[in-house]
């Protein structure tokens, strides 16, 4: 194992430790093949469940009419809306007005 690897697994055990008292069982998160903890593996997967089902909607006036009137927010006469991540919410962010229309709450 590398210096900076035995260095970076060092941090993970301090941070993952932390406030655990001496002589308890602790079980750290579980691990995806990809390298990702099971936790955002799954996060992943629901944020393509959302975009799979939302984004066709998007094509619908009156589906992207409402979005806005849910938000009490005046629909542009044009909206351009994309996908985005604000720290770990899914949802769409309106490019003309700045609205950000969560569809997906992260975990934070």
């Amino acid at each position: 194992m590398t210096a900076e690897r035995k260095r970076l697994w060092q941090i993970f055990d301090e941070r993952a430790t932390r406030g655990t008292p001496a002589g308890s069982v602790l079980v750290k998160s579980m691990i995806a093949t990809s390298g990702h903890s099971i936790y955002f593996a799954k996060l992943s997967a629901d944020y393509a469940r959302v975009i799979v089902e939302i984004d066709p909607k998007l094509d619908d006036l009156n589906y992207v009419r409402d979005l806005y009137r849910q938000a009490g927010i005046l629909m542009p006469r044009k909206s351009k809306l994309r996908w985005d991540l604000k720290v770990l919410d899914l949802g769409l962010l309106d490019k003309e007005t700045g609205a950000f229309f969560i569809l997906h709450k992260g975990p934070t």
